[in-house]
């Protein structure tokens, strides 16, 4: 039993199933993409991996449509390996050129979804940023160069809220943005000055759904720590939200953010999926190969998206 459920108000735009959609941000923004990955939508996950601050996140969407340079400077190199700052360490690789490569190919696929998206999920996860000294820009992340390289600080609520406003004037005007700030605390940077980081991050949000009718907040900040409320809904470590957690939040996404029959459509999804996931002790078995042609006609009914992976992946197993 929950202690109080967060109350989430009405959405003026839900989503649908046909909807193309985009995640972006922290860790979090992985489990509400490959939730929806799972569940059929077309979605564009992480494309830049996983970025904390709503500077560097807004930086490499907003250059993905603009085509703007990121800064030469910024590319450096560690023993055999060449780093941007920018960019998350999946982008390193042995040579500068690989490095821009990488990027090249990212950039490419991230320009091409934004510009059919439908809707832009962003999750930030900490207000706290670090600027290159040589350079004076915020980065995105410090690949283990010594901290005295950098300028630690905490964005102001403008700064972020400036930052938001220079993506979204250049997304197309059809696409909605959901923003969501991460239930993670960053222990790193001290509980006290996570929590001021939160708080900043909170309200950007709540000024920018206010002036933009195109902007909502989910409060999945909200559903972690005030809803649940309790560290059995966390991971060993205590930091993250555990898989009872993510489903949970999953659930009041699903049910306050989408339409009535992409709602209808996940929970008969959610049957054939568990349906796919079983697995017999006997796969030759009469009862069974009933159940994968029962399955194979559930699957040739689903009208609504594309399961011919799903069938194949059936019919390989009818004897």
């Amino acid at each position: 039993m929950f202690y109080t459920e967060v109350n989430i108000s009405p959405y003026t735009n839900l989503l649908k199933l046909s909807d193309k959609v985009i995640t972006a941000g922290s860790c979090f923004s992985d489990h509400i993409g490959k939730k929806l990955q799972a569940h059929k939508f077309t979605v564009l996950n992480n494309p830049f991996g996983v970025i904390f601050n709503p500077v560097a996140l807004n930086l490499l969407l907003r250059t993905s449509l603009t085509q703007e340079k990121l800064p030469e400077e910024h590319l450096i190199q560690q023993g055999e390996l060449w780093n941007h700052f920018n960019l998350h360490s999946d982008f390193s690789a042995l040579s500068p050129q690989g490095v821009k490569e990488n990027l090249k190919q990212q950039v490419a696929l991230t320009r091409a979804a934004l510009q059919g998206a439908d809707w832009l999920i962003l999750t930030f996860g900490t207000a706290i940023v670090y600027e290159w000294k040589q350079s004076g820009q915020i980065v995105a992340n410090c690949h283990k160069v010594p901290a005295q390289a950098f300028h630690r600080r905490l964005l102001s609520v403008e700064e972020i809220v400036e930052s938001c406003k220079e993506l979204i004037s250049v997304l197309p005007s059809k696409t909605r943005v959901l923003l969501t700030v991460s239930p993670v605390r960053h222990l790193k940077e001290t509980l006290p000055q996570n929590a001021v980081s939160k708080s900043l991050l909170r309200v950007a949000c709540h000024l920018l759904a206010e002036q933009f009718p195109q902007v909502e907040y989910f409060p999945s900040y909200e559903i972690l720590l005030d809803e649940l409320r309790d560290y059995r809904f966390f991971k060993e470590d205590m930091l993250h939200p555990n898989e009872v957690a993510i489903e949970h939040i999953w659930k009041r996404f699903s049910e306050s953010c989408m339409d009535v029959p992409t709602q209808a459509f996940l929970k008969r999804w959610q049957k054939v999926q568990r349906s796919l996931q079983h697995r017999s002790r006997f796969p030759a078995s009469k009862s069974h190969q009933q159940f994968l042609q029962k399955l194979l006609q559930t699957l040739h009914s689903v009208h609504e998206v594309d399961v011919s992976e799903e069938i194949n992946l059936v019919k390989e197993q009818i004897a």
